[in-house]
């Protein structure tokens, strides 16, 4: 044979043998292709979709920063504090509630059905579904509850009202005093004064420093509205205590133009200083 037919036939042969690879692929192509995607590489690519996929949020969860919205908007709203009395007392959000999941189950009525119920608890979410649920029953319209809690609504700055700590540095930064003698030495001539009695009301009206209104300590934050802005407030107690706490609440409120009477009420009587009944 011709060496050139020779190479010509060995040209053709592999030009054969390739166009017969090609047909195999061709035709094999789909089996391996249905065995990839049978593969556990589909599993793996469908928990990957599903692990992409936003977490749905409970709708009655609300987190910090929208509950701080609503309350500097003004929105009507009632926030419940769920913890015990004592912890409440200690610190809480501004104008909260504080009722027991105990008490939320009792068979007492809703005060206002129709008025948004926001729940905080101490991070026991179980609590606050429990709640969350008596008070559905009892016919309330919208209950949400702080995703958030109270110690993270804290550590965020959000605002909250505190007992007033004598021992805190920080409760006493907030607060300014006055001892009776300087007291009795501008109480007539300050124009833009208000003095406010933190006794009860049966001590109020036995006797009192004259020009004194009467807010007990323990309705001073709900009736924060009575005491005009702009005027320069003296507290007083019995003894300084309940003055000092006030301040810090009043701080605590907005109002920091307030002084406290150091050495309370008692002390301003022993000296004689102005008093009526």
């Amino acid at each position: 044979m011709h060496p050139e037919n020779k190479t010509n036939n060995h040209a053709v042969l592999i030009g054969f043998a390739l166009i017969g690879l090609i047909a195999v692929i061709t035709l094999y192509r789909p089996y391996f292709s249905q065995k990839k995607n049978s593969s556990p590489e589909k599993e793996t690519s469908l928990n990957e979709v599903e692990l992409d996929e936003p977490v749905k949020k409970d709708s009655a969860q609300l987190s910090s920063e929208e509950l701080l919205k609503k309350i500097t908007s003004g929105e009507k709203i009632i926030i419940i504090d769920l913890r015990d009395k004592a912890d409440f007392e200690l610190e809480h959000i501004i104008d909260s509630k504080n009722i027991t999941l105990r008490e939320i189950t009792s068979a007492d009525p809703l005060v206002d059905k129709n008025i948004p119920y926001i729940l905080v608890n101490d991070g026991m979410q179980e609590n606050l579904l429990l709640a969350k649920e008596a008070l559905t029953k009892k016919g309330a319209v919208a209950v949400f509850y702080l995703k958030d809690s109270f110690q993270d609504w804290k550590e965020k700055n959000n605002p909250t009202i505190s007992i007033g700590d004598p021992g805190s540095f920080t409760d006493k930064t907030k607060t300014k005093y006055v001892k009776s003698d300087e007291f009795n030495g501008f109480i007539n001539t300050e124009k833009n004064l208000l003095i406010i009695d933190l006794r009860n009301p049966e001590n109020f009206k036995n006797e009192h420093i004259k020009g004194a209104i009467n807010i007990p300590l323990s309705e001073l934050e709900a009736r924060r509205k009575e005491i005009p802005i702009g005027k320069n407030i003296v507290l007083y107690d019995k003894d300084g205590l309940w003055a000092f706490q006030g301040a810090v609440k009043l701080s605590d409120l907005g109002f920091f133009n307030v002084l406290y009477l150091s050495d309370g009420f008692d002390a301003w009587q022993a000296k004689n200083y102005s008093m009526e009944k």
